[in-house]
């Protein structure tokens, strides 16, 4: 669900290619956001579950203002799924994250411990001025469309903090390694339940032609389905 292109690598053979990658550009700086070709930008490695794989004590400690964090405490406690939404992310300079909002309309913090970003952070609202949902040179658009938006350069050492539903993508100006955490408590919940309810609404009006097929348990169970496999999540 809303997944770029990408596959499977074990980590050392991502390291080995970073490494080639690194000796045959020089430290190269990148400062332009991609507008095409994205296949051959540099691979980046993301939604590593570092932290799960690694006893606690050995890794890092949530900073305060981001400890009330619902969303990983739910997806600790189920038992049919082994997943969170805590991340490490490892990229080299030119490697990018698209136009996007954050998973479910959570919030999103993240930390650089090496390297820098560029982020592009829309207003709410602003994203449905673009052309379309391909959202290509989006800044581009804002400049001519005179939309509102900031430019944030993350420096190493430095936190950003995304709200619920803002747009945003992200560039690494500079080989970068950073946390990132999808997080949402008692003042977003608001937002994420809006957004779940809007997407099966979606759902219920993309089959409708299908619902004199079913009766009422199989017609809800079956747009539970559709809704899971397009945003990740359903209301069981």
């Amino acid at each position: 669900y809303g997944k770029q292109w990408y596959q499977r690598r074990v980590r050392d053979e991502f390291i080995a290619y970073w490494k080639n990658l690194k000796s045959s550009r020089h430290d190269e700086l990148v400062d332009t956001f991609p507008v095409d070709d994205f296949h051959a930008l540099p691979h980046y490695l993301k939604d590593w579950h570092f932290a799960t794989n690694t006893p606690s004590e050995t890794v890092y400690h949530v900073p305060e203002l981001f400890t009330d964090d619902w969303l990983n405490r739910y997806w600790k406690t189920r038992k049919d799924v082994n997943d969170d939404y805590i991340f490490s992310y490892f990229g080299p300079a030119g490697s990018y994250t698209p136009f996007h909002a954050d998973v479910f309309r959570s919030y999103s913090w993240s930390i650089n411990l090496c390297g820098n970003k560029k982020w592009l952070i829309m207003y709410p609202g602003e994203e449905l001025k673009l052309d379309s949902l391909s959202h290509l040179n989006v800044e581009q658009q804002c400049i001519q469309r005179n939309l509102k938006y900031e430019i944030v350069v993350q420096g190493p050492g430095q936190g950003i903090f995304v709200p619920s539903g803002w747009w945003h993508q992200v560039l690494n100006t500079a080989d970068t390694i950073s946390i990132n955490h999808n997080w949402a408590n008692f003042h977003c919940v608001p937002r994420m339940w809006g957004y779940l309810t809007s997407e099966l609404e979606l759902v219920e009006k993309e089959i409708s032609d299908c619902r004199h097929l079913m009766n009422d348990q199989e017609w809800y169970h079956q747009c539970q389905l559709v809704l899971r496999a397009n945003i990740g999540l359903d209301f069981s």
